[in-house]
This record gives C-alpha cells, structure tokens and sequence, in this order.
C-alpha cells in the first residue's frame, strides 16, 4: 500500500481500517513532514513502514 499526503493526524480512522486490513503488509508513506513519519510508525504498529519524503515521490514521477 502507498499512500502520499494523508495526515496522522486528520486521517486516524483511515490509518485505523489499515492496522486492521490483514492482507496489507507494509505500507510506503510518503510525508510533507518527518514527524508525520515517525507518526504514522506509532500508529500503525503490526505493519512495515517505509516513510519517504514526499519530493522523492514527485522526482520519480517527474523522471518517468
């Protein structure tokens, strides 16, 4: 799963169905700001998370 500019902290009840969804078993989020990274890592506890900055997303998009 990859979800790019949700916030842990607007967003909790959709981070809440992913800690939920066993079929989901890492999740790459890509965050406008590191502390929403490390945010997302205490939420959602039973899954691999791989935060990025969200630039890096756009970058590879752009070279695309």
């Amino acid at each position: 799963m990859i979800v790019i500019g949700l916030s842990p902290n607007n967003d909790t009840h959709l981070f809440s169905l992913l800690q939920e969804n066993k079929e989901i078993n890492a999740i790459e989020y890509y965050y406008f700001d590191k502390i929403e990274g490390e945010t997302i890592a205490s939420l959602i506890k039973e899954k691999k998370i791989v935060a990025k900055n969200v630039n890096e997303f756009w970058k590879e998009c752009s070279n695309s």
